[in-house]
Parts: C-alpha cells; sequence; structure tokens
C-alpha cells in the first residue's frame, strides 16, 4: 500500500500558526493535503500533529490522524524523529510495511499531484530507487559562494573549494548545475528509514534518489515564504475560487 504522511505541529514561531495560515482563503496545510488526496496511487493518508486545528481539518479530509508526543512537538524536534514515530505508527496500523511513503508537510503547499504520481510510478519503474525529492535548480547558491562569518567577524568560505577539483570562477556554473531540495515531497521506500546510508541533511532519502525539478518550492519559516508560496500556487493555477483539481 502506497501512503502519506502530512507532518506539522502548532507550535511555530517564526510564523505563529503558519500551518493554517490562510492563502487564497484556504489554510496552508489544506495544499498538500489535496495533492495527496488527489493521487492515483496514494490508498491512505495519515497527519502526525499535536494541533487539534490542524488535526479537524486532517479529519474533515477522511485523513487519519497520528496523535505526536509533546516530546516531538517542539522547534528543537527533528523530522527524521517524527517520520520514525510516523511510520512506525502507519506500520502498526496496517499490519505490515507499506510499499511507498509520501512524506509531506502542512508547511510546505509548493507540491502538485502531478509530481506525487509521477515520483511514485518512477519508484514502482526502478526498485534500485530508494527515494524520490522535488528539487529546485540555484544556481545563484553555489556552495563555492557560501560564507561563514569567522571569529573576528570577517567573512571566511564556508567550504574548502579546492577540495572540488574544478577550477572556481565568479560563473555561478563553474559547478555545474546545483539543486536543492525544497522539502516540497519526499517518496520513500521503507528500506530508507533505516537511516544509516542517507545523503545527509535528510537521512530519509537513501542513496539513489530520483529528482522531480520544480521552480519556487520551498517549506515556509518566515513572511517571505507565505509570500513565496502565494505566488508558486497562483502561478499554478490556483486562486480564491479556482484550482487544478477536479471536484
Amino acid at each position: 500500500m502506497v501512503v502519506a504522511l502530512l507532518c506539522g505541529r502548532k507550535g511555530s514561531k517564526g510564523v505563529p500558526n503558519k500551518n493554517i495560515y490562510p492563502i487564497f482563503g484556504r489554510p496552508l496545510m489544506w495544499y498538500p493535503l489535496q495533492a495527496a488526496l488527489h493521487s492515483k496511487h496514494i490508498e491512505r493518508i495519515y497527519v502526525s500533529t499535536d494541533s487539534e486545528k490542524i488535526a479537524n481539518i486532517s479529519l474533515r479530509h477522511k485523513a487519519r490522524i497520528i496523535a505526536r508526543p509533546k516530546i516531538l512537538a517542539t522547534d528543537k524536534a527533528l523530522l527524521e524523529d517524527v517520520l520514525r514515530h510516523g511510520v512506525k505508527y502507519i506500520s502498526k496500523d496496517l499490519g505490515e510495511l507499506p510499499e511507498m511513503i509520501v512524506i509531506l508537510l502542512c508547511n510546505a503547499a509548493t507540491v502538485l499531484t502531478k509530481n506525487i504520481d509521477k515520483g511514485i510510478r518512477e519508484l514502482k519503474k526502478d526498485p534500485f530507487l530508494d527515494s524520490v525529492a522535488t528539487v529546485g535548480l540555484l544556481n545563484q547558491y553555489s556552495p563555492v559562494r557560501a560564507k561563514k562569518i569567522g571569529k573576528d567577524g570577517a567573512l571566511i568560505p564556508a567550504i574548502d573549494a579546492k577540495k572540488l577539483g574544478i577550477k572556481v570562477t565568479c560563473d555561478r556554473k563553474c559547478t555545474g548545475n546545483i539543486y536543492f531540495c525544497d522539502a516540497s515531497l519526499w517518496i520513500i521506500r521503507p528500506r530508507c528509514m533505516d537511516f544509516t546510508d542517507g545523503q545527509p541533511p535528510f537521512p530519509w532519502m537513501g542513496k539513489r534518489i530520483f529528482p522531480i525539478i520544480q521552480q519556487g518550492g520551498l517549506d515556509v519559516d518566515d513572511k517571505q515564504g507565505l509570500q513565496a508560496s502565494e505566488h508558486w500556487l497562483k502561478s499554478h493555477g490556483f486562486s480564491r475560487t479556482k484550482t487544478p483539481y477536479r471536484r
């Protein structure tokens, strides 16, 4: 069985109540939830939360609630621990491991059903793939441009560019195209939950990851993220009166 696991808690500090913040008159979490609901392959949706409001919205759409314990509902809790708890619950509820887990975040509205279904098809087609992840092409954020602030307050390189073995220039493409995981969508096999071989910083992805390229995806962490999410949704056919999904 292919299942979806949507994750969101109530205690956001950067943007209070961001997971239910209204965009086009709908709570932010409505968008990833609808993407899962319209998938041809997802048979059951679970929502991991400590929020009564998130739970109520989820229940209205026939999702199953995973009561998140307090220790996993703080700003110090890691998503990997939330996923481990959620997958354990799901496996117990199903009586077996799911075939695949579609991981979605309540604060990441930038996901479409077509990409969920595309990712599931790719995993079904290639048993050697561990997972699928949405990524954006962001050469302007090449690691060779990254800086840290040193102890003396001056900028220093975040990485040792010499170790890359290439000629580093001011050209943003000097390292080749750079893609960033945008946290909009992961689709994983249960074997990825071992966490021993996953690519950091998202150990649940495993080693062999199929990329779905989309631009502008993000998980909201500030007011600018809300504005960017609204722009992305508008550019993909959402408004107060319309969605790209059929009823």
